[in-house]
């Protein structure tokens, strides 16, 4: 009987409480589809920006040190002109998607706690938002894991592509649970689609490749 290594099943552990926590914070709160579509929004907005901040510093990490081809490293000069690049187009690129997402949302679903008098402002939007569900948030970025350590061993391509990958996934949830609270469906329907929202496939995938 072949035996998953300790790190595997620890991250399955963490992986699987930190999602039946925050399902469980939703049932208890009795959130509905308005809670369920900001608090994916906003974890969407915290881990994928996060996790594209740890692959610019681990990226600059790793080219600050020669390399065996390399005489020596990158200029520190460069090394930070081309990481400030990189930050400021992903800051406008990936926030931007999500702001636009936040315009859609707040069409279907006023975020609570925000004043209705047109689009309000992204810092306000993440700021309600986070204060509302920080649970979820904290939940995600354990359950996103798998990205972080992406980011870190130097897997850059995957590193920078998860967040958008979540972007696109949080993008056609807004519609999901958008249609079937219009027409009606149990909240129960809802806490799957939300558990379903924060499985960890990647872990899934990665478990299933080959070594």
């Amino acid at each position: 009987m072949i035996q998953a290594p300790v790190s595997t099943v620890r991250e399955w552990g963490l992986a699987l409480a930190a999602l039946l926590l925050t399902v469980l914070v939703a049932i208890v709160e009795e959130w509905q589809a308005v809670d369920i579509v900001w608090s994916m929004w906003v974890s969407s907005l915290v881990s994928g920006y996060a996790m594209i901040l740890v692959a610019i510093g681990a990226g600059m990490r790793r080219d600050s040190a020669a390399s065996p081809g390399q005489s020596a490293a990158r200029p520190w000069p460069a090394l930070l002109g081309g990481s400030l690049f990189l930050l400021a187009f992903f800051s406008v690129h990936f926030l931007m998607f999500h702001y636009v997402h936040a315009a859609i949302t707040h069409g279907f679903f006023p975020l609570p706690g925000v004043a209705d008098d047109g689009q309000p402002a992204l810092p306000e939007l993440v700021h309600v938002a986070l204060g509302a569900y920080w649970p979820v948030v904290l939940a995600s970025l354990v359950v996103r894991a798998d990205g972080f350590r992406a980011a870190t061993t130097g897997d850059t391509r995957k590193a920078m592509t998860l967040p958008y990958a979540y972007v696109v996934k949080n993008h056609i949830m807004i519609f999901i649970v958008a249609g079937l609270d219009a027409v009606g469906l149990r909240a129960y329907v809802l806490y799957a689609l939300f558990a379903w929202y924060f499985f960890p496939f990647e872990l899934l995938r990665r478990s299933r490749s080959p070594a």
